[in-house]
C-alpha cells in the first residue's frame, strides 16, 4: 500500500524565511517554569540558519528546539533537570563550524554536541576524539570510523540511502536486459566528494558503467552543460549529492528537455523542504529518496503521533515540520534518553561538576546502554557498542508524487554491506587525495 505525504513549508525556494526562525528559536528556547534554573545540562548545536544548505538543515534546530521543549514542559526535565540547547549559525564555513566548537568546549562546557557538515564534522572528529568529547549526527566516514572516536552517528552515510533506493529501483522497474547507464552530479564539497566515493565503488562491485562523474558548485542557476553531458551519455539513471538549490535547477532542466531520466537524491532534500519541491514543481514527479526516519503521514508511530499532538497545542497555525526537523528532534531524543538512563547510575553532580567526568559517563551510556533505541518508532533501532559506533543504515524508499505529496514505496531496507576496508576512515582518506 503506497501511503501518501504532504507537509508544509519552512522554505521559500531554498531560502530561510527569517522571521519565522527567529520568532521560532525565541518561542522554543524559552526558560520553562518549575525547572530548577542553576540545574541544567548543556548541548552544542552546530546550525545552519542561513547558508546554501539552509533550505535543509534549519529545520534541524527547530527539531532539537522542540523535543528539547517537549522534556522541559512536558516531562519536567530529566529528573528535574532542565535540557538547555546552545546554538551556533555557521552558514556552511568550516572556520565557523571550527569556532563554535571551541566555544562549545572552553566557555559553554556542553556534555555533548551536535555535528552539521561532512567537512565539519571530518575536522571536528580528531578534535573531539582528543577533547574527549561525544559528538552526534550523520555517518561521515572520516568520523565514524576514526579509530577511538568520541563520534555516534543517528543518519546512515548519506549515499547509503541513495543506494537502498537504487537497489530497489533497479529490482523492481528497470526493465532491460543490460545494466543501466548511470551519472553522478555530487556537489564540489565534503559531502558530495564522499558520495561520488562511495557510488564508484558500489557500481564497480555491480559491474554497473558510470557515463558522466561530475561535480557541480554549490550555487547554480544553470545546469545546461550538466544536463547536456546526460544527454550525450545516454544516461538511464542520474545520482544526484547536490545542494538543495542546484537539485531544482538540474531537475527542472531534465524536464525542460523532455529526458527520461531516473532520478535518485543521494541527499534525500526533497524529503527537508515542501518548498524545494514546490520549486522543482512536476519536474520533480519520480524521484527516489531515502527516508532515514518515519514520514508524519505514519501516525500510528507513537513519535510521530506525539508530534503532532505538541504541534497542535503549541502551533495550531503554523505548517507541519519536515524531515530535517525529525532528524534533529531524534538527536535530542537520543541524548536526553541517554541522560535519563545516565542518571541511574550516576548523580546529576556526577554529570556537571567536573564536565570531563561526564562526557566520559555519557560516551559510555551511548555506547552500552542504548542498543534497540527507536525514539518511539522514529528510526531504525541503535546498534552502538564500543567498537561500533556507525548508525543502522536501514531506510525507506520515498517516491516524489503529483502535487508534491511523498510516496512511502516500502519499509525499512537496507543498502549493500560496506565491505570491510571501507569501515577505515584512512581508505576514505586516501580516496579523498585521488
Amino acid at each position: 500500500m503506497i501511503k501518501r505525504f504532504e507537509q508544509g513549508v519552512w522554505m521559500v525556494r531554498g531560502g530561510v524565511v527569517l522571521a519565522l526562525v527567529l520568532a521560532l528559536c525565541l518561542t522554543l528556547g524559552a526558560p520553562t517554569a518549575g525547572l530548577a534554573a542553576d540545574k541544567e545540562f548543556k548541548i552544542g548545536c552546530l546550525s545552519d540558519l542561513t547558508g546554501p544548505f539552509a533550505a535543509g538543515t534549519a529545520p534541524f534546530w527547530h527539531g532539537q528546539q522542540a523535543y528539547m521543549r517537549y522534556v522541559n514542559e512536558k516531562l519536567g526535565g530529566i529528573n528535574g533537570v532542565q535540557v538547555k540547547a546552545i546554538p551556533a549559525d555557521c552558514q556552511l564555513n568550516l572556520d565557523k563550524e571550527v569556532a563554535a566548537y571551541k566555544r562549545f568546549r572552553d566557555v559553554d562546557d556542553v556534555l555533548i554536541f551536535f555535528d552539521l557538515s561532512s567537512a565539519g564534522t571530518a575536522a571536528l572528529a580528531p578534535m573531539a576524539k582528543k577533547d574527549k568529547i561525544p559528538h552526534m549526527y550523520l555517518d561521515e566516514p572520516k568520523a565514524i570510523f576514526l579509530k577511538g572516536n568520541y563520534y555516534f552517528g543517528l543518519v546512515p552515510i548519506w549515499a547509503e540511502t541513495g543506494a537502498a533506493c537504487f537497489e530497489w529501483w533497479l529490482k523492481n522497474e528497470w526493465k532491460e536486459s543490460r545494466p543501466p547507464k548511470v551519472a553522478l552530479l555530487t556537489a564540489d564539497y565534503q559531502a558530495g566528494y564522499t558520495i561520488a566515493i562511495y557510488w564508484r565503488e558500489y557500481l564497480k562491485a555491480k559491474k554497473i558503467p558510470i557515463v558522466v562523474d561530475m561535480h557541480t558548485p554549490l550555487k547554480t542557476t544553470d545546469a545546461m552543460s550538466y544536463v547536456e553531458a546526460l544527454r550525450k551519455a545516454g544516461a538511464d539513471v542520474v545520482v544526484t549529492g547536490q545542494t538543495p538549490g542546484t537539485d531544482v535547477v538540474t531537475i527542472k532542466t531534465i524536464g525542460s528537455l523532455g529526458l527520461k531520466i531516473q532520478v535518485i537524491q543521494s541527499i534525500p532534500s526533497f524529503l527537508a523542504s515542501d518548498g524545494l519541491r514546490k520549486a522543482v514543481g512536476e519536474a520533480g514527479v519520480g524521484t527516489l529518496m531515502g527516508a532515514p526516519n518515519a514520514l508524519l503521514t505514519e501516525t500510528d508511530v507513537p513519535a510521530i503521533k506525539l508530534v503532532h499532538e505538541l504541534w497542535k497545542e503549541w502551533y495550531p497555525d503554523k505548517p507541519l515540520p519536515t524531515m530535517s526537523f525529525l532528524i534533529g528532534w531524534s538527536e535530542m531524543s537520543v541524548t536526553c534518553e541517554a541522560l535519563k538512563r545516565a542518571m541511574k547510575k550516576h548523580s546529576y553532580e556526577d554529570l556537571t561538576k567536573d564536565v570531563k567526568k561526564g562526557r566520559k559517563i555519557l560516551k559510555e551510556t551511548l555506547e552500552n546502554d542504548m542498543r534497540g533505541y527507536t525514539g518511539d518508532g522514529l528510526f531504525a533501532p541503535i546498534e552502538w557498542s564500543p567498537t561500533n559506533h556507525k548508525a543502522n543504515a536501514q531506510v525507506k524508499v520515498i517516491r516524489f508524487g503529483a502535487g508534491g505529496a511523498l510516496d512511502v514505496m516500502t519499509g525499512l531496507v537496507a543498502p549493500p554491506p560496506l565491505k570491510d576496508y571501507q569501515r577505515d576512515s584512512k581508505w576514505w582518506d586516501a580516496q579523498l587525495k585521488k
